[in-house]
């Protein structure tokens, strides 16, 4: 009987070290993990301003904005084209939706000008790449007596990173 209790015994310690080993091995167990991440940058910049005579351009200091000021426009009908180089500075493909443009001066009546950006359609833009966004300034034939033909605005691409 001796024998059969210390064997009991032994496998029961064995049991019980097994037991505390395993129990420790899941407390004190480390998981490396290793990898890298890498961000990116969405950034799409007015960097050039062209065609008919305007008398002053301004490209704001981060590229995010085109001020046009003083567009003269002679006659109701007349129109003036400017050209806009934008260009995708960041490090991934954009995706363009629009323009947002604020007339912001000139013009008594701001609904006597009419404002147009092309493409007026979502396109997209490889990162390095340059396009060109052709503005069109037209004081409408519908304008009232008395409207100046002057007028500026400022605009802002609508901008994400390409789907």
């Amino acid at each position: 009987m001796k024998s059969k209790k210390k064997s009991y015994l032994i496998v029961v310690l064995l049991i019980l070290l097994v037991a505390i080993g395993l129990g420790y091995a899941a407390l004190t167990g480390t998981l490396n993990i290793n990898g890298t991440a890498t961000t990116t940058n969405v950034k799409v910049d007015f960097v050039d301003v062209s065609g008919d005579t305007v008398a002053t351009t301004q490209i704001s200091g981060d590229g995010q904005t085109l001020t046009v000021g003083d567009i003269v426009l002679d006659h109701p009908g007349d129109s003036k084209v400017i050209v806009a180089t934008i260009k995708n500075n960041g490090t991934v493909d954009a995706t363009i939706d629009g323009f947002t443009t604020i007339t912001t001066t000139g013009a008594a009546d701001k609904d006597a000008v009419s404002i147009t950006i092309t493409p007026n359609t979502s396109f997209d833009l490889a990162k390095d790449a340059t396009t060109t966004a052709t503005i069109t300034v037209t004081w409408l034939t519908s304008a009232p007596d008395g409207v100046t033909g002057t007028v500026g605005f400022t605009t802002s691409a609508d901008y994400a990173q390409k789907q």
